[in-house]
Parts: C-alpha cells; structure tokens; sequence
C-alpha cells in the first residue's frame, strides 16, 4: 500500500519467476498464486486477511515463497475470493486468509482471519482430488467421489436444503449426492457447480442473472441438474 498503482495493458513475463518450472496458478479477487514442479508455493499481491500466507498484512508486488509450507511437497494450489488452500501429495490441506464465514472449514472457534497456513484437520484422510474457494464458502471432492461443503449458506450455496443448516465450520456431505461419483468441484458468489464422473454438471445456490444454467433466476437449495448441458 502506498505505492503508485499502473495498469499493465499487454501481457508481461513476471521476471520473479523467470528460470523456476511452474505447473500450475491460480488467482482470488486481488491475489495471485504460483506452484512450481518441485512443489513449493509463490503468492503475491493483497495480503489484508492474509490471503498471501506469509504471516503479515502488508500487500507483495513480487512472487514470494510461502515459507510454512518448505518441506511439503505441494501437488495443487487453489484460491478463493480472498483465501488460499494448497494440497500436498500425502493428501493433507493447507488453508489460509479469510475465514470470517467459515470460508476455510477449519472448525468451531476459529471464525478468524488466517495470515499462515494451517492443516484443515477436518478433510484429513479424504486424500481430496477437486477443492474449491468462493467468496463464503468452499467444497472439496474426497477420492472416493464424495462432495463435502463448508462456510456460509446464506444464498442456499451449500446445498444442504431448505430445510437443513445453513451454514458449517467443518466439511460435511451432501447427501443427495451420496449416490454419485464426483469429480469436480466449482465455487462462485453463492453458488456451486459439480461435475460427476458421469458427465452431469448439477448447480445450486444464488440463481441472480441465470448464473445457474437453470433457466431461471431462482435460488436452488438442493443440487439440480442442469438438463440442458449433454452428458
């Protein structure tokens, strides 16, 4: 903060990086992630709730390494609006940032802004293959194919029902969806999308602008599969 702000119109090399093999990168709403081949983690950008991991509020114009997590061998990283996760090839969850509706599932009590990465102990031994970060909320995919949601269900965007919890500190699954085999969860502004192994894409959660696929502007509080994509 404090530091004159341009806008960069082309694409640039961010020379930070120049020289280290990245595999994959991810972005939230002011933050940006890196995962290079030999499983480390670069963030950059806003760090106001501690999104960036490095254990400080103050904003990084540069690539910097996470250092909690030197020694884990990170397999992917994922961001959300203003949280960061990373999972690791034993199958543990580093989360991190905003966790002020339980966005981060990490339990009761912790309702609390995150400035490093701590294990979700919760999601220990679902070896999740998918993970995902919205705006309040979050979901991953277990091996086994199981979606478990968590945070803030206020828009309907957890899926449970109209009629069960609204909200959750830790994961728990949808047990509509008990039956299927997932394969991909998606997180936005209080709504989520599934895919499964089968093809099907099923959303539910805050329908405004049809960002549902639903044919309407309605809110869904259940899984719904949208019929007009093809199997």
């Amino acid at each position: 903060q404090g530091t004159a702000q341009k806008k960069c119109p082309n694409p640039r090399v961010i020379e930070a990086l120049e020289g280290v093999s990245i595999t994959q990168v991810a972005a939230g709403a002011q933050h940006s992630m890196a995962l290079t081949s030999h499983g480390d983690v670069y963030t950059w950008g806003s760090s106001w709730v501690g999104q960036l991991g490095h254990g400080f509020q103050e904003d990084e114009p540069y690539p910097r390494r996470v250092d909690t997590l030197i020694g884990q061998r990170v397999v992917a990283i994922f961001a959300g609006f203003e949280s960061s996760a990373a999972i690791t090839d034993e199958g543990h969850v580093w989360m991190w940032g905003s966790n002020s509706l339980n966005q981060l599932g990490l339990g009761p009590k912790t309702r609390r802004d995150f400035f490093l990465p701590v294990v979700n102990k919760y999601l220990k031994g679902q070896f999740p293959v998918s993970l995902a970060l919205g705006k309040s909320h979050g979901a991953a995919i277990s091996s086994h194919g199981q979606v478990m949601m968590w945070g803030s269900g206020g828009q309907a965007g957890l899926g449970f029902g109209y009629e069960e919890q609204r909200s959750a500190d830790t994961p728990v699954p949808i047990k509509s969806m008990s039956t299927l085999s997932c394969r991909q969860a998606v997180c936005g502004d209080s709504f989520t999308l599934l895919l499964t192994g089968q093809g099907q894409v099923y959303s539910w959660g805050w329908g405004a602008g049809g960002r549902l696929g639903l044919g309407d502007e309605f809110d869904y509080w259940e899984p719904q599969l949208i019929a007009a994509l093809p199997a």
